[in-house]
Protein backbone atom coordinates (compact mmCIF):
# COMPACT_ATOMS: atom_id res chain seq x y z
CA UNK A 1 0.00 0.00 0.00
CA UNK A 2 1.11 2.97 -0.80
CA UNK A 3 1.84 6.29 1.58
CA UNK A 4 -0.35 9.17 0.41
CA UNK A 5 2.06 12.28 -0.84
CA UNK A 6 2.59 14.91 1.51
CA UNK A 7 0.47 18.41 0.99
CA UNK A 8 3.38 20.36 0.85
CA UNK A 9 2.56 22.42 -1.97
CA UNK A 10 -0.92 23.36 -0.37
CA UNK A 11 1.19 24.68 2.78
CA UNK A 12 3.63 26.43 0.88
CA UNK A 13 1.08 27.90 -1.16
CA UNK A 14 -0.72 29.25 2.05
CA UNK A 15 2.72 30.62 3.41
CA UNK A 16 3.79 32.50 0.51
CA UNK A 17 0.31 34.00 -0.19
CA UNK A 18 0.61 37.31 1.05
CA UNK A 19 3.90 37.76 -1.24
CA UNK A 20 2.12 36.74 -4.50
CA UNK A 21 3.06 38.91 -7.47
CA UNK A 22 -0.14 40.79 -8.55
CA UNK A 23 -0.19 42.66 -11.55
CA UNK A 24 -1.24 46.64 -10.59
CA UNK A 25 -0.54 48.74 -13.61
CA UNK A 26 -1.10 47.53 -16.86
CA UNK A 27 2.45 47.86 -18.07
CA UNK A 28 3.87 45.42 -15.87
CA UNK A 29 4.01 41.38 -16.63
CA UNK A 30 2.17 39.25 -15.17
CA UNK A 31 4.69 36.85 -13.04
CA UNK A 32 2.08 34.54 -11.45
CA UNK A 33 2.20 31.14 -11.00
CA UNK A 34 -0.54 29.27 -13.55
CA UNK A 35 -2.63 26.16 -11.38
CA UNK A 36 -1.57 22.91 -12.73
CA UNK A 37 -4.11 20.46 -13.37
CA UNK A 38 -4.50 17.94 -10.12
CA UNK A 39 -2.50 14.62 -10.47
CA UNK A 40 -4.39 11.67 -11.64
CA UNK A 41 -5.43 9.62 -8.21
CA UNK A 42 -3.94 6.03 -7.43
CA UNK A 43 -7.43 4.62 -7.99
CA UNK A 44 -8.14 6.43 -11.22
CA UNK A 45 -5.22 5.41 -12.83
CA UNK A 46 -6.02 2.14 -14.59
CA UNK A 47 -3.83 -0.99 -14.14
CA UNK A 48 -1.87 -2.69 -16.70
CA UNK A 49 -1.73 -5.90 -14.65
CA UNK A 50 -4.11 -8.05 -12.20
CA UNK A 51 -3.98 -11.40 -11.46
CA UNK A 52 -6.92 -13.34 -11.02
CA UNK A 53 -7.17 -12.67 -7.22
CA UNK A 54 -7.59 -9.06 -7.64
CA UNK A 55 -3.92 -8.28 -6.76
CA UNK A 56 -2.99 -5.45 -8.83
CA UNK A 57 1.06 -5.29 -7.64
CA UNK A 58 2.67 -4.93 -11.01
CA UNK A 59 6.71 -5.39 -10.17
CA UNK A 60 8.26 -2.59 -12.88
CA UNK A 61 6.06 0.24 -10.98
CA UNK A 62 7.87 -1.20 -8.13
CA UNK A 63 10.83 -0.91 -9.26
CA UNK A 64 10.55 2.52 -10.26
CA UNK A 65 9.03 3.74 -6.88
CA UNK A 66 12.74 2.10 -5.19
CA UNK A 67 14.61 3.96 -7.82
CA UNK A 68 12.81 7.23 -7.11
CA UNK A 69 13.40 6.87 -3.38
CA UNK A 70 17.01 5.82 -3.50
CA UNK A 71 17.54 9.24 -6.06
CA UNK A 72 15.42 11.37 -3.49
CA UNK A 73 17.30 10.01 -0.48
CA UNK A 74 20.74 10.85 -2.14
CA UNK A 75 19.44 13.96 -3.17
CA UNK A 76 18.33 15.00 0.96
CA UNK A 77 21.79 13.27 2.45
CA UNK A 78 23.72 15.11 -0.55
CA UNK A 79 21.91 18.59 0.59
CA UNK A 80 22.45 17.96 4.36
CA UNK A 81 25.81 17.80 3.66
CA UNK A 82 26.44 20.45 1.74
CA UNK A 83 24.57 22.71 3.96
CA UNK A 84 26.85 21.61 7.07
CA UNK A 85 29.59 22.20 4.63
CA UNK A 86 28.29 25.85 4.28
CA UNK A 87 28.06 26.25 7.76
CA UNK A 88 31.69 24.94 8.83
CA UNK A 89 32.94 27.32 5.99
CA UNK A 90 30.81 30.32 7.79
CA UNK A 91 32.09 29.59 11.33
CA UNK A 92 36.21 29.64 9.30
CA UNK A 93 35.99 25.67 10.46
CA UNK A 94 36.34 24.43 6.40
CA UNK A 95 38.27 25.20 3.70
Amino acid sequence: MDLRAAEFESVLKRALAPMAPRVTHSGHVDASVPKRSAPRSEESRERYETKPSGNAVVLEEQMVKVAETQMNHALMTNLYRKHMQLGGIALGRGG
